[in-house]
């Protein structure tokens, strides 16, 4: 009988090229880095004159009380003129009334940045969908809603007695 043909041969030739291109993609890789590395060290040094973030550009969320919302002190169309990031969320404590209203006060640009949440647990996912700098909750909106969000938000703060003045600072 005579011994069967092997397949080592075309097995280790194909086993040799993969290594071939392999290598090929590695070394690529190595240098496209190493260019990027010094295109990045180039581009940083041009953009270390760049200012830090500017606080009217951060993002904010509001979430909103009965009283907040219905308060003449606060005018909401300027704050949503100064801060362009900042987005009003009204929870579902506050009457549908009170929301329209709202809406309408601000006008028809920025009517898109007050959102009406059903549940507290939705007004915890806008809030982590938004990831915003400083999140602001009025009081008595949602105990949980402050502990929920703490890993979201770069800070937060509960707007209690001089939420007004807080929101002037802004």
């Amino acid at each position: 009988m005579a011994p069967r043909k092997t397949r080592l041969p075309a097995f280790i030739g194909a086993a040799a090229a993969a290594a071939a291109v392999a290598y090929l993609v590695y070394s690529f890789a190595v240098k496209s880095d190493s260019d990027q590395d010094s295109f990045d060290a180039v581009e940083s040094q041009s953009s270390s004159k760049k200012t830090a973030k500017s606080p009217k550009n951060s993002k904010i969320t509001l979430v909103v009380s009965q009283e907040l919302a219905q308060s003449p002190q606060i005018d909401f169309k300027q704050l949503m003129q100064v801060h362009p990031n900042l987005v009003v969320i009204v929870p579902p404590m506050v009457a549908n009334k009170v929301h329209r209203a709202l809406k309408s006060s601000v006008g028809h640009e920025h009517s898109h940045k007050i959102i009406r949440c059903d549940t507290d647990v939705g007004v915890i996912h806008v809030i982590k969908h938004i990831r915003p700098d400083l999140a602001l909750i009025s009081d008595g909106v949602g105990d949980n809603i402050q502990g929920e969000v703490k890993r979201f938000v770069g800070s937060s703060e509960a707007l209690g007695e001089g939420a007004v003045e807080r929101l002037a600072e802004l």
